[in-house]
C-alpha cells in the first residue's frame, strides 16, 4: 500500500491478481489465465491528470483487448467512451491502450447521477489514450464514482495474461505505476506529475499435488498457529506490530465499535458486547459490527471444523482467532520465519478461513447494501445484482518472498474453509519465511477471520501387522510387519527399532539392525511397501515388547529425531501367552471349500457355552495370516453347533485358513491349519472383472493348466490399445493391466487368448 497527503488529499494504490482458471484456489500452473489487478483510491480531495502506466510480466502471453474499468469487488462497467466497459488495445477509442507489452490507460471517476454513460467531472483533458504529452489522462474525484461510501473513490484497472513459463520456474510481475497531479495545470515543469510505484510480485509456476492424508507436528512458532486461547474477549496485551497483520492497527471489540478498515484484533467472540447469539437479526442488531458481521468463536479443535466453535462468554476461557478488517492496498496478514525443517520433505502451508461479511458492499454511488435506493450502476450488458456479498476476501501463500498459491474468492457461506497448498524443501534446506498476503482491495467488504495456521510435515501412513497388539504362544514363530502407504514416494529409507522398557527407550532392533530402503509399488493413489521384520521365536521374557519403524526421506534425516516419522501409535507391541492349546482341524471338523468362487469356511464347536466369539484368519503360503472376519458363538446352552462364514475372495493356486476361538475371559485356543479345497478347472474362465475400469483393469483368470496366453484390450473397430504377455499358473491368478496415457471414454473389448483358447468381454472405460 502506497499513501500519500497533500493537505487532505489521501491516495492509496495496490497491485494484486487473481487466477481467473482456478476460482477456488490453486497453484499456478503453465497455461492459467490471470487477472492482473491495479487499484487506486483517492479520498480528501482529487487527482488530475490521473493515468495508469503498467509493463505485460515476462513468463505471460497478453490476453487481447482484456484492459477493463471495474469496481473494488471486482465488477466491470462501461465508461463514457466505452459504454459496455468492453475496452480496446487500440489506441485514439477509449482510455485504454496497448502495444508491444506495454499499456496506458487514462483513469478518471464517474458523475454520482445520470447512468452509466455520463461524462467525466473532469477537468479539461485529453479523452484519448494517445494523445503524446505526458499530462494527459482524467480527474478523479474523492465523491465521484465508483463510491466508496460517498467520500472515497476507488477505481481498479485490470488486465489479463496467460502464463507460459513452465512448472519448476518462477515469473516477475512488474509494478508499474499510478500517475497523477495534485493540481489543474497540464505543464510537467509547473507541477511535476506524482508518481506512485506499485508493488512487484513473483509467482512460482508448480504442479498441483493432493494436500497431505495426515501431517504432523506444526512448526509455526509462537502459539502454534492457533493464536492461543484467553478469558478476555480480545487478546491481552495487544501482540507487538508486525506479528498478525504488519501495517495494521490493533483495534479490540468493544461497546459498539470493532476493527474498521486498516484494522486488525485477536479475539475469541466477534460480537462489539460480548454477546453469544449468532442469530441476531439485520442489520439492526448493536450486537454485530456495522450491524452486519457474522458473531462467532475460533476454529481450533472444532467439532464441526466447517461451522467452528461458538463464541465465548465474556469472562470464560475461549479459542482466540485473527479478525481482519482489510484496506485497499496489498498487505501482509502472517508473516513468519519457519525454522528447524527438514529437508526434501513435502510440508502442508494452509488455514482456515471464514468471510464473516455477508452485506458489506456498497453500489458505485456510494449507498450501503442495507440503504434505500441501493442499486447496481453496472452497465446492462455486465450481469449483475443489486446486493451484491462486497468484496470477496482472496489471499496469497508465500514462501522466501514467491507466490505460490492463490485461495480464490472467499465467497460468503458461514461456514469455515481450509485452504492451502504443499512445498517441499530443497535438498539442504531447514527454515524459510512465510507470508500470507491479503490479495484484495477492501472497502465495502473483505473482512475476513483466520485460525490454524499450519507448516506441517505430510506424514506416510503406517499400518502395523498383523495388528498392534498381536498374541503368540512361547516357542511359535512370531511375523511381524509395517505396511508403509504414502503419497510421495520420498520417504525411502527406514530402521527397525525394539524397546524392551515399555517404550521409555528405544534401540535398533537385533535381527535389524541397519538402515534399510524401501521399494514401493504404486496403486493409486499411494506408493505402498510392506516390510517385514525377520521371522523369530518367541520366549516368555519377550513378552511386551515393543517394535517399530523410524522412516525419513534420507540417511540424514534418519538419523535426526525430528525428521524421522515415529509415534507411539503406529508401535507392535508382542504379547506372549506361556501356554497354547492346538485343537486339531479333525477335531473341530474345520473345512475350506470353494462355492460359487468363494471360500467358504465351516465347523463344529462342542461345548461352546464359554466361547464369545470365532475369529478367522487367511494365509497364501501358510505362515503369515491375516484376520479374514469374525463370527459371533451360540450361547443357547446346545451341546453342538455348526458355523460358516463365506470369505467373499477367489483364491490364488494355495489358501489356507485357521481359527482362534475367544473365551469370555479373553484366553483363545487355535486349530491348526487346514488348506482350501480347490476345485478341478476344466477351461479358462475370467472372474471377478472389475467393469467399467479406469486406468487398470482388475480381474481374476482361472486356468486348467499352466500356460502363456496373451491379454489385450482392443477398440470397437479392432485396434489394439493395449497386450501384453502373461503367465497362467493352474488355478487362480490375479491380474492388473495398466493402462498408459489417456483413453477416451466408451466400449472395449478385453480379449484372452492362449494355444487352445480366445475369451472376449465387453468392458466399459469411466
Amino acid at each position: 500500500m502506497v499513501n500519500s497527503a497533500v493537505g487532505q488529499l489521501r491516495v492509496q494504490a495496490g497491485k494484486s491478481y487473481i487466477n481467473i482458471t482456478k476460482p477456488t484456489g490453486g497453484i499456478i500452473e503453465n497455461g492459467d489465465e490471470l487477472e492482473i489487478r491495479a487499484v487506486i483510491s483517492v479520498t480528501g480531495g482529487s487527482t488530475y491528470f490521473t493515468r495508469y502506466n503498467d509493463t505485460i510480466p515476462a513468463g505471460t502471453t497478453y490476453k487481447a483487448n482484456s484492459i477493463r474499468f471495474s469496481t473494488n469487488e471486482g465488477m466491470y462497467y462501461g465508461t463514457p467512451l466505452r459504454v459496455t466497459g468492453l475496452l480496446t488495445d487500440a489506441g485514439a477509442d477509449d482510455e485504454a491502450t496497448y502495444s508491444a507489452g506495454v499499456l496506458r490507460v487514462n483513469l478518471g471517476s464517474l458523475t454520482k447521477s445520470g447512468g452509466q454513460t455520463a461524462a467525466y467531472n473532469a477537468v479539461v483533458a485529453p479523452a484519448l489514450i494517445d494523445v503524446l504529452p505526458p499530462a494527459s489522462g482524467c480527474r478523479i474525484y474523492n465523491n465521484g464514482r465508483p463510491s466508496f461510501y460517498g467520500g472515497t473513490c476507488i477505481i481498479m484497472v485490470t488486465y489479463r495474461v496467460y502464463v507460459n513459463a513452465t512448472a519448476g520456474n518462477s515469473f516477475n510481475i512488474p509494478g508499474g505505476a499510478f500517475r497523477y497531479k495534485t493540481g489543474n495545470t497540464f505543464s510537467e515543469v509547473t507541477l511535476p506529475s506524482v508518481v506512485k510505484p506499485l508493488n512487484k510480485m513473483t509467482v512460482m509456476v508448480s504442479t498441483a499435488l493432493a494436500t497431505c492424508s495426515s501431517v504432523g507436528s506444526n512448526s509455526i512458532s509462537g502459539n502454534g498457529g492457533d493464536f492461543g486461547s484467553g478469558s478476555t474477549q480480545n487478546l491481552s496485551p495487544a501482540p507487538s506490530a508486525g506479528t498478525v497483520v504488519p501495517g495494521y492497527q490493533w483495534q479490540p471489540f468493544s461497546s459498539g465499535s470493532g476493527p474498521n478498515d486498516s484494522m486488525f484484533t485477536v479475539a475469541n467472540n466477534t460480537s462489539t458486547d460480548g454477546s453469544v447469539i449468532s442469530s441476531l437479526p439485520y442489520p439492526s442488531s448493536p450486537a454485530r459490527l456495522f450491524g452486519v458481521w457474522d458473531i462467532i468463536g475460533d476454529h481450533t479443535n472444532a467439532a464441526n471444523p466447517l461451522l467452528g466453535n461458538s463464541p465465548t462468554t465474556p469472562g470464560q476461557a475461549g479459542g482466540y482467532m485473527a479478525v481482519v478488517n482489510a484496506a485497499y492496498g496489498i498487505n501482509n496478514a502472517v508473516q513468519q520465519t519457519v525454522s528447524g525443517l527438514c529437508p526434501d520433505t513435502y510440508y502442508e502451508f494452509s488455514a482456515w478461513f471464514r468471510n464473516i461479511c455477508r452485506r458489506c458492499s456498497c453500489d458505485t454511488s456510494g449507498k450501503g447494501s442495507g440503504s434505500a435506493g441501493f442499486k447496481s450502476y453496472m452497465s446492462p450488458s455486465i450481469p449483475s445484482t443489486n446486493d451484491s456479498a462486497g468484496v470477496l476476501p482472496n489471499l496469497t501463500f508465500q514462501v522466501d518472498g514467491v507466490d505460490y498459491y492463490t485461495t480464490g474468492n472467499l465467497d460468503y457461506s458461514g461456514q469455515w474453509i481450509k485452504k492451502g497448498f504443499l512445498y517441499k524443501t530443497g535438498a539442504s534446506q531447514t527454515s524459510l519465511n512465510i507470508v500470507i498476503r491479503n490479495n484484495a482491495p477492501g472497502g465495502g467488504g473483505n473482512d475476513w477471520v483466520m485460525d490454524d495456521v499450519m507448516f506441517a510435515t505430510c506424514l506416510p501412513g503406517l499400518e502395523m501387522k498383523p495388528t498392534t497388539t498381536p498374541t503368540y504362544c512361547v516357542d511359535g514363530a512370531i511375523d511381524i510387519s509395517v505396511v508403509v502407504k504414502s503419497f510421495y514416494n520420498n520417504y525411502s529409507y527406514y530402521q527397525w527399532e525394539v524397546s524392551t522398557d515399555n517404550g521409555a527407550t528405544w534401540s535398533n532392533a537385533p535381527l535389524a539392525p541397519t538402515p534399510q530402503v524401501l521399494s514401493y509399488t504404486y496403486s493409486a493413489p499411494d506408493y505402498i511397501d510392506t516390510v517385514k521384520y525377520p521371522t523369530f521365536i518367541a520366549t516368555s521374557s519377550m513378552n511386551g515388547y515393543k517394535y517399530r519403524i523410524r522412516i525419513a526421506t534420507s540417511m540424514s534425516n534418519l538419523a535426526n529425531s525430528s525428521c524421522a516419522v515415529y509415534n507411539n501409535t503406529d508401535v507392535i507391541t508382542v504379547n506372549v501367552l506361556p501356554v497354547c492349546e492346538i485343537l486339531s482341524a479333525e477335531e473341530v471338523q474345520l473345512k475350506a471349500n470353494i462355492v460359487n468362487n468363494n471360500s467358504i469356511v465351516s465347523w463344529a464347536a462342542k461345548d461352546d457355552e464359554n466361547i464369545t466369539s470365532f475369529e478367522v484368519y487367511r494365509s497364501e503360503d501358510g505362515i503369515h495370516f491375516k484376520k479374514a472376519g469374525e463370527v459371533t458363538a451360540v450361547t443357547d446352552g446346545g451341546s453342538a453347533h455348526r458355523y460358516k462364514f463365506n470369505d467373499g475372495v477367489v483364491p490364488g493356486n494355495k489358501m489356507f485358513y485357521r481359527l482362534r476361538f475367544i473365551t469370555a475371559n479373553g484366553s483363545f485356543k487355535t486349530t491348526s491349519i487346514v488348506q482350501v479345497l480347490l476345485p478341478h478347472l476344466e477351461k479358462m474362465e475370467i472372474l471377478n472383472l472389475v467393469n467399467p475400469f479406469d486406468q487398470q483393469v482388475k480381474l481374476i483368470i482361472s486356468s486348467p493348466v499352466n500356460q502363456a496366453v496373451e491379454i489385450s484390450i482392443n477398440d470397437v473397430s479392432g485396434r489394439t490399445v493395449k497386450s501384453q504377455k502373461i503367465t497362467l499358473q493352474n488355478g487362480y491368478n490375479n491380474v492388473l493391466l495398466s493402462i498408459e496415457g489417456l483413453l477416451q471414454r466408451g466400449t472395449y473389448i478385453l480379449q484372452l487368448k492362449s494355444s487352445t483358447e480366445v475369451l472376449n468381454k465387453i468392458i466399459q472405460k469411466k
